[in-house]
């Protein structure tokens, strides 16, 4: 599962790589780094459909010391199976359509450079098997769409879209990451991973309180307002349509 994301990295440090030439570099290896993602996601998938599929993780210590253990990983269950196979589906498509939509623009290949990161940042956040993966992910998405929103930097119209889209997002993003801090100093052995989040919301005996409970709900629910751009932070989105739509 963890190659899964690996493809479009790959592709967008080959494209940054090639710089704007040749123009056929692009297209091609943001075509086929989607299209084995989504293989590979199509794989999962099949596997998960078994009734004797089990859920699984693996993590690598990523910081460690007298007081701090963090750990980056990967987490394979039926919900992000599903997340996985529909996020590589689109951005195939996403990538197939681009051929066409943007086949006389100069720069194309920087284009395909900014959806591979895209795509990477997406998919990375879909496996993560801790919240503070899924921030660093989260943030990597933000960029990217600030990236697109403003791709046709000479149109001022876009440079000031991709400038709301960024700082409107910012603000759920702020919710998310006091969320994740929030858990931080509350969480038995400061975990962050979702098995243990999970154990403790679904124990018997309740670990935190309701009132902290309802606070990091609300902060993650911020957080997926702001970047969905749902009420009171849509206002970025019409504006966001001055990028390649």
């Amino acid at each position: 599962a963890w190659v899964i994301p690996m493809f479009p990295l790959l592709a967008f440090l080959l494209l940054i790589a090639f710089g704007r030439k040749p123009r056929f570099v692009g297209p091609f290896l943001g075509i086929t780094a989607t299209f084995a993602s989504l293989v590979v996601s199509v794989l999962i998938a099949a596997e998960r459909w078994s009734s004797e599929a089990n859920d699984y993780s693996h993590q690598i210590n990523w910081i460690h010391t007298a007081s701090l253990h963090l750990t980056f990983g990967f987490e394979v269950n039926n919900i992000n199976a599903l997340m996985l196979l529909i996020v590589s589906l689109v951005s195939f498509l996403v990538n197939l359509y681009s051929l066409g939509y943007m086949e006389n623009d100069e720069r194309i290949n920087v284009y395909y450079a900014y959806v591979a990161l895209f795509t990477f940042s997406m998919l990375g956040l879909v496996i993560s098997e801790n919240l503070l993966q899924l921030y660093i992910f989260w943030e990597l998405v933000g960029v990217s769409s600030f990236l697109l929103i403003g791709f046709w930097y000479d149109k001022p119209a876009a440079k000031a879209a991709a400038k709301k889209a960024f700082i409107v997002t910012r603000i759920g993003d702020v919710g998310l990451l006091a969320a994740i801090l929030l858990l931080y100093w509350n969480m038995p052995g400061h975990a962050l991973d979702f098995t243990s989040i999970h154990n403790v919301f679904s124990s018997p005996e309740p670990v935190l309180s309701a009132g902290l409970t309802t606070a990091v709900a609300l902060l993650i629910l911020l957080g997926a307002a702001g970047k969905s751009g749902q009420l009171p932070l849509h206002t970025w989105l019409p504006d966001a349509m001055e990028g390649p739509t």
